[in-house]
């Protein structure tokens, strides 16, 4: 159902869109916040604004995903020098086997395709 006189839901506008794509540029450049904002000729305040909203996006996102990334199953052999800390079961019969523990920023950066996978972690 089409809402009257709004973008349909879920849809971005182009002004949105336009300011994702220079907050995605400014992290690719490696620059600071104020430098990048001279250099581009934007304002300071508003690209600081819109990296914050684009942050606590991303935020909700992850932990979306990190709620999403069950179930764990903990070995009993994980505590041997030479047993995998944590295996991960991906897709099409992937396996991605990891020394240690990571962290669950990772896991969620990991999962944040929505791609559900099943790990063993010890």
């Amino acid at each position: 159902m089409e809402r009257r006189g709004r973008r349909p839901l879920g849809q971005e506008t182009a002004r949105v869109q336009e300011w994702r794509k220079r907050v995605e540029s400014w992290r690719r450049s490696g620059a600071s916040l104020a430098a990048y904002a001279r250099r581009h000729k934007l304002n300071y305040a508003q690209l600081l604004r819109w990296r914050k909203r684009f942050k606590d996006e991303a935020t909700v996102k992850a932990e979306r995903a990190i709620r999403e990334f069950i179930p764990i199953r903990l070995k009993a052999d994980a505590l041997s020098p030479t047993a995998w800390a944590c295996e991960l079961e991906l897709p099409q019969g992937l396996k991605l086997r990891l020394r240690r523990v990571p962290t669950p920023t990772w896991l969620a950066r990991l999962s944040a395709d929505r791609t559900r996978a099943v790990s063993t972690c010890g």
